[in-house]
């Protein structure tokens, strides 16, 4: 016989009479007496979106907050603060990438004596002169924005936010132990039960859903309430998918609130219905709708390229600038992997590979062209060891 529990449903599922039974409050009936819950992924949203959508956010949360129906767990603060960082360096990377791109191309005219009569010639040479002023301008504006990025120190717009709206009292250590948390992780994971077990490849095994949910329910039973948990990841262990889509949450997660709460009930909904449930202005609703659809939408392109999967003269698609031919590979004095593209509308681009949405068609051309740069490689390789062997003799 195997160490195989052959029973586990039952522990899942203990009270099977509540099955069919017990009747879950809706949405709406619950709202004004519960509390809310956020998840990290909540968290950076205001990162994204423009400054009255988060000016407006923050009045939602704060009075939210002044009633004592806002809290997050601490590991949503320490996922928060592990991550955060990256957000600013992506931004930083972006901003440095916007200020080379305005070195791409030469904003200067030639001069022709035989035109120096010619009206139209002098006023396009005023306009370039305008074009190189204005551009040197924008470098110098950029150059302060770095220097701006590189001074924050948690008091960046969104950052300063969150010192105001989570405060101690709004942030829940979970009360299980190490040990207990753990033992039910493997538990879950073994046997394929929501929250968790599809991350245990992740270096923590995927224990931070499991804490995040343990403290949710410890929350909701100290407190005697029902629950709203905001998350705009539809996390693959915690919803039931058709296609790729979350359609709900798996039954599990519902009855195993239900139970540890004495009958409470909780809801698990996206940060827009969120916001729509707390009458945001639609305007501000749209906004967070785009920003988290820019962050999580499925296409063809990937950032994650690198040198060694383009070579010179490759077609490649970009998310926003279209199609375009690779000119060269090169690296920054920090060593990125940076790519020059010329582009079908005529325009030159200096793109760092890991912050460009790219898509690189498997073509017969672009195989010649990869094919042809490995072997030229290999070629060169097997060059310079012959000329080692007859350096030798």
């Amino acid at each position: 016989m195997s160490d195989k529990n052959h029973f586990y449903l039952d522990k899942v599922f203990p009270e099977a009479d509540k099955i069919f039974s017990f009747q879950y409050e809706a949405l709406e009936k619950i709202d004004k007496n519960c509390i809310f819950i956020l998840d990290t992924n909540v968290l950076f949203v205001p990162f994204d979106a423009s400054e009255k959508s988060t000016s407006e956010i923050k009045e939602i949360l704060k009075k939210l907050k002044d009633k004592n129906k806002l809290f997050i767990p601490a590991r949503v603060a320490r996922e928060f603060a592990n991550n955060r960082a990256k957000r600013i360096g992506d931004l930083f990377l972006k901003v440095r990438q916007t200020k080379e791109n305005l070195n791409s191309g030469p904003y200067k005219l030639d001069d022709y004596p035989l035109l120096e009569g010619n009206s139209n010639y002098k006023s396009v040479k005023d306009k370039f002169s305008q074009i190189s002023s204005l551009i040197k301008e924008s470098r110098n504006l950029l150059d302060n924005i770095e220097t701006d990025i590189k001074t924050w120190n948690w008091d960046d717009a969104v950052s300063k936010i969150y010192k105001e709206i989570f405060t101690a009292d709004t942030i829940i250590e979970v009360q299980k132990t190490e040990s207990e948390i753990i033992k039910d992780l493997q538990f879950r994971i073994d046997y394929k039960i929501a929250p968790g077990f599809k991350d245990s490849a992740k270096i923590d095994d995927g224990i931070g859903d499991l804490i995040i949910w343990t403290t949710v329910l410890e929350i909701a039973k100290s407190k005697k309430t029902d629950i709203v948990f905001v998350s705009n990841d539809q996390k693959n262990d915690w919803f039931y998918k058709q296609d790729k889509i979350g359609l709900y949450p798996r039954f599990e997660l519902f009855d195993e609130f239900r139970r540890f709460t004495d009958g409470k009930t909780i809801h698990i909904i996206n940060f827009p219905k969120f916001l729509e449930l707390r009458k945001a202005k639609t305007e501000t609703i749209n906004d967070v709708k785009q920003t988290i659809a820019r962050n999580t939408e499925t296409h063809p392109y990937s950032r994650n390229h690198s040198h060694s999967d383009l070579a010179k003269g490759m077609v490649i698609n970009h998310r926003r600038f279209g199609p375009g031919i690779v000119n060269r590979l090169y690296h920054s004095a920090a060593g990125k992997e940076w790519v020059e593209i010329e582009f079908e509308n005529g325009s030159i681009k200096h793109l760092i590979l890991k912050l460009s949405d790219l898509y690189i068609p498997q073509t017969p051309l672009n195989i010649v062209r990869k094919w042809r740069e490995k072997n030229h490689q290999q070629i060169d390789l097997f060059k310079n060891e012959k000329e080692d062997d007859n350096n030798s003799e």
